[in-house]
Order: structure tokens, then C-alpha cells, then sequence
């Protein structure tokens, strides 16, 4: 059977094969994620075909982790706290054909790599996402996920976990380093560069970004950053604005409830 080796690549032993294990790298960013990390983790390595590899690049956790991930056997990076740096950094560590970027607190769907093998398989595609699907009920956040089959700017975002060639992602320069809105940077230049496709299988969300400080007050003050930001406000400006909402916003247990499992391919809601 296969197993995880010390580097988070896959060994294969002599009772596995080849068409099991997928040329994918799924990349993690954490910063603080104890609570959510073995989900992400545990629903990448249910997939079937696997992951090449698996990679977590943390930015200074003190929580244990870096600890939890070790213990999963798979790779661990280390990088300056910023979510871009630290997907940009994996992305360059790690070794397979396609990239799969994948939030803590978000699960991805069984069926989730074939669906990519699949969508890349195709003609000029060379990058795409996954449909949300979000763990908290909340009418909002319904339409948000509605919405996130199709690829426009405003419901493109990194929870919904980006796929990429590794060919195209360096011919594109990577994620750059900017406190706010790498994700959105990144797949609108991705979309003029190349076809994308939204997978309709779903990745399931965390709503903490949303339910920290009320589902439709978060919503607005997010709109607010993400029209200043596509009327050409620095990222740096936006983080400056964000930070005190952020802080103020005190996270509650509900929020931060982690997500177990993955959404069964036969459940998914189209």
C-alpha cells in the first residue's frame, strides 16, 4: 500500500500502483490552525487517485500546528507569515506537475483530483477552482456560493481552492507577496493568460472570515476593501484598514467549529 514518506511525498510499496497516485501537489498555507488542520489534511489524503505530495508552509505558528502536520507525515515549510509569500514558497518546494492550493479551515470534495486531471486534460486549460460550498447556514453565504460557478473577480477567491500546471504558474510569476487579495491577483492574471474551468464538485468553507463579526456586516466591509482595492487602493493600505475590523471582530466557538469530512461526490449539490 502507499504511504507518506518523511518529505510528504508519497513511497510506493510493492503492493501499490501508479494509477493511484496523482502528480499533484497540494500546498497549504497555516498560520495558527491546530484546530482545523487535520480536516484539510485528512481530506486530501482520501482522495483517490492521491497526492504526490503534500506540502504546509507555516508562518510562525504557536499553536502545535507545524506539530499536527509533522505528524501526518507530511512536508513542512517554514516562512515569513503572509499568505501569498507562504503559497508562493510551497509552489516553488514542490516537485509535481500541478498545483493545488488549499486553505486550512476548506475541505476538498471526494473526487476533487480527478476532477482536475480531468478539466487539465482539456484544451488550452491550464488552471482553475472549485464551487464553494459553505458550513454554516446563512441565506447570504448561500448566494455566495451560488455565485462562486463562475470565475468573475468578486467570487474568486482562494477558499475555493485554486488549481494550476506548475508550468503556468511559473510562467505567470507565482502569487506575489501582498498582505490582501493575492488570490484575486493571481487568478485574474491566470484568466488572461490561459482557460480556466470551475469544477462543479464543491469545496466546503469555513465561514470564520464571515461570521466573526456578522455574516452581512463582514460582506459589506469586504465589498468595501474589494472595491477600493479594483480602484487601484495599495494592498498594503487595505491590510491597514482591515486590521482593527479584524481584531475587533472576536472569533466564537461556532466560528470556528472546524469542518469535518469531505462533501461525498453523490451529495454534491449542483
Amino acid at each position: 500500500m502507499a504511504k507518506w514518506g518523511q518529505s510528504g511525498v508519497i513511497l510506493s510499496g510493492s503492493g501499490s500502483r501508479a494509477s493511484n497516485i496523482a502528480d499533484v501537489a497540494v500546498i497549504i498555507p497555516t498560520l495558527n490552525e491546530a484546530e482545523t488542520i487535520t480536516g484539510a489534511l485528512e481530506s486530501a489524503r482520501m482522495q483517490n487517485p492521491r497526492p504526490r505530495e503534500i506540502v504546509v508552509v507555516d508562518g510562525g505558528s504557536n499553536d502545535g500546528t507545524s506539530h499536527i502536520a509533522r505528524e501526518k507525515g507530511v512536508r513542512i515549510l517554514f516562512s515569513a507569515p503572509g499568505r501569498g509569500g507562504q503559497l508562493h514558497t510551497g509552489a516553488l518546494a514542490a516537485t509535481a506537475r500541478t498545483l493545488l492550493f488549499l486553505h486550512a479551515d476548506s475541505r476538498l470534495p471526494q473526487g476533487a483530483i480527478r476532477s482536475i486531471q480531468s478539466a487539465l486534460g482539456q484544451d488550452g486549460v491550464r488552471g482553475g477552482k472549485f464551487r464553494l460550498w459553505f458550513e454554516h447556514r446563512h441565506p447570504v453565504l448561500a448566494v455566495l456560493a451560488f455565485f462562486s460557478r463562475f470565475s468573475w473577480d468578486w467570487v474568486s477567491f482562494g477558499d475555493a481552492g485554486f488549481f494550476v500546471s506548475r508550468a503556468q504558474y511559473l510562467k505567470l510569476g507565482g502569487f506575489k507577496e501582498i498582505p490582501l487579495f493575492e488570490d484575486v491577483d493571481f487568478f485574474r492574471r491566470l484568466k488572461k493568460e490561459a482557460r480556466v474551468r470551475v469544477l462543479p464538485l464543491k469545496v466546503t468553507a469555513s465561514c470564520r472570515r464571515f461570521c466573526r463579526g456578522g455574516v452581512v456586516r463582514q460582506l459589506l466591509f469586504n465589498a468595501v476593501l474589494f472595491c477600493a482595492y479594483k480602484i487601484g487602493v495599495s494592498p498594503h493600505r487595505l491590510a491597514e484598514w482591515y486590521k482593527p475590523w479584524r481584531d475587533h471582530a472576536a472569533p466564537t466557538k461556532e466560528t470556528l467549529r472546524p469542518v469535518s469530512g469531505v462533501v461525498p461526490e453523490n451529495q454534491v449539490r449542483r
